[in-house]
């Protein structure tokens, strides 16, 4: 292993890494501020990059607090409980412009930013479990590695999937046993911690904790109420973890939706396509997961949308269209994964141009992509909005509204 190097920061970038430079060769550290001097421990190298950690800091920054997580930088989840929550926002905030003029040369005016409630605010956690002969560890990998930290507790999560987590850690032992091949599982909460679920990979120990309990799900349908409509979320299913900001993030996508027709593109169980059918005549929702939709057309049903078509199809699927699936479409929602929208469907949004859309996406880098090609095809952003849904992290979703002139 080599020595730790000292390194003057010269400023936060994406991944919440301190950058530095010496000579030609860029290091990207953790738990390191702008202006601070630091000796970092480098645990891995490419051509021309060094990735690593703080060990010392020689000269702190005035921006640094201590972080109240006992677990910070020994486990991999959290990136910037060093920075007090108000710089957080403040260099989300500078990622997202930076992003969208480098990737997209877009330069973004008037970001919104709404902060979230800074802990406690995850409703879903996963965990690992690693097993020795007579111990076993539940926890998260260590950061930057595949090694298991161990925890008892993280200020990230909800109450509720804390008090699970105590309990398995104290009935952990079961683990041991040779009939039980679980080494991964997830915990789950509904959204006002009513309900709970785990999710195991491989067969589970019997946890005594989990039996006496009356507000358990066996089949790991959580149902999560909001102004919205009531939401079942089964274990394969994608649903946002925070439980503060998910409403406000639907209410700021639809605000002032409504019209003839809407698509909702990667629709998932159907957070936003639940509240649309209530403002357009019809309503198409398209999402390939199978397991997503069936909790779609079960939420669809619960909440009395009748006026909605569920493709279970990717999004490609579009491509198929003739004009007269494009006839009196108002509005769409894309809510892709991290990897963002394929060109193609984007190109078809472009030329049928379709007056207004919201963009919503938990990577600036896919979604600075992909708005180039909407602006370049008509579009003008209207607004936008940064969620901190993922507090402590650097991580964050974005929501973008565009909308095509009537003259274009």
């Amino acid at each position: 292993m080599n020595p730790p190097i000292e390194l003057t920061i010269d400023k936060l970038v994406h991944g919440g890494y301190g950058l530095a430079f010496k000579g030609e060769r860029a290091y990207f550290i953790l738990n390191a501020l702008p202006g601070e001097s630091i000796r970092a421990e480098i645990i891995r190298e490419k051509k021309n990059t060094s990735f690593g950690k703080t060990v010392e800091i020689l000269h702190p920054s005035p921006l640094r607090i201590e972080a109240p997580c006992p677990h910070f930088m020994h486990c991999g989840g959290c990136h910037l409980q060093h920075l007090e929550y108000t710089e957080q926002l403040r260099f989300k905030r500078a990622i997202l412009e930076e992003t969208f003029l480098r990737i997209g040369q877009i330069k973004l005016a008037d970001v919104e930013v709404i902060a979230s409630p800074p802990w406690h605010y995850r409703t879903r956690a996963q965990f690992k479990v690693m097993k020795r002969p007579g111990n076993v560890q539940v926890g998260f990998f260590a950061v930057q590695s595949h090694r298991l930290w161990a925890i008892d507790q993280c200020p990230l999560l909800a109450d509720r999937l804390n008090e699970l987590l105590r309990g398995i850690q104290a009935e952990r032992e079961g683990f041991l046993k040779p009939d039980i091949t679980a080494e991964e599982f997830q915990v789950r909460t509904s959204g006002d911690e009513s309900q709970w679920a785990m999710d195991f990979v491989g067969q589970p120990p019997e946890f005594e904790f989990a039996e006496e309990s009356a507000t358990m799900v066996p089949d790991g349908n959580l149902n999560y109420q909001t102004q919205h409509g009531n939401f079942r979320v089964g274990s394969n299913s994608f649903f946002q973890v925070n439980r503060f900001l998910l409403e406000p993030l639907v209410s700021k996508s639809i605000e002032g939706a409504s019209g003839s027709k809407a698509l909702d593109l990667f629709s998932g169980v159907g957070l936003f396509t639940v509240p649309l059918s209530r403002d357009f005549e019809q309503v198409v929702a398209i999402e390939e997961n199978p397991y997503a939709v069936s909790d779609l057309q079960e939420n669809l049903r619960a909440n009395g949308c009748a006026n909605v078509q569920v493709l279970g199809s990717d999004v490609s699927v579009i491509h198929r269209w003739g004009p007269k699936d494009w006839e009196d479409v108002d509005f769409v929602v894309f809510d892709p994964p991290r990897q963002g929208v394929e060109r193609g469907v984007l190109g078809q949004f472009v030329k049928h141009q379709v007056p207004a859309c919201v963009y919503v996406s938990c990577d600036p880098t896919s979604m600075a992509r992909d708005l180039k090609i909407l602006c370049a095809g008509g579009y003008q952003i209207t607004s936008t909005q940064l969620f901190d849904f993922f507090p402590q992290t650097y991580h964050f979703e974005t929501l973008i509204r565009l909308r095509r002139p009537i003259s274009s």
